[in-house]
């Protein structure tokens, strides 16, 4: 399936997801509005590539592996709700998330959080290991979570950092 969308990301895409959330991409460009509103703008490394699928922003490393995706979490007030909270908003992709480390970051110039955590994958139940990024951008709470099996998500740390500091205010 991922080798069919690896030539997404020259291709303009827009699509309205479940939680009001609109992802498009040009390029290495990825635009995401909210409530029909310009939420932020951010780069994907090269050779990377996008997919928006049911509500999120799937974000494709040229090894396909691991799993990153990028979400709003409408009705999440703050990054700090959002923390208290967050093994149920992994939920969809990792069970029984614990987090093991917590480091502060800053996203578009704003505080953030960069969690570190074990859990079980949501499809077939291996462990996995997620970080999970919590941050703020035009008002809106956005989550994105790098999980995979093994020291997948460690080893794509410093792209999803590299990612989060290309997050623009439109």
């Amino acid at each position: 399936m991922f080798k069919r969308m690896a030539g997404l990301a020259a291709v303009v895409a827009a699509v309205v997801l479940a939680q009001g959330c609109v992802s498009m991409n040009s390029g290495n460009t990825v635009s995401v509005e909210v409530a029909k509103k310009p939420a932020m703008t951010f780069q994907l490394p090269d050779k990377w590539s996008s997919k928006v699928w049911r509500n999120k922003t799937i974000l494709i490393p040229p090894s396909k592996y691991p799993h990153i995706q990028l979400w709003c979490l409408e009705g999440v007030p703050s990054v700090g709700k959002a923390k208290a909270k967050v093994a149920k908003l992994v939920k969809s992709e990792v069970i029984k998330y614990k987090v093991v480390k917590k480091n502060s970051i800053v996203v578009a110039g704003k505080p953030g959080l960069h969690l570190i955590g074990k859990g079980l994958e949501a499809d077939d139940q291996d462990p996995s290991n997620a970080e999970v990024f919590l941050f703020e951008v035009s008002g809106k709470i956005f989550l994105l979570c790098v999980h995979g099996e093994g020291d997948e998500a460690a080893k794509n740390r410093k792209a999803a950092l590299g990612i989060l500091a290309t997050v623009r205010k439109p």
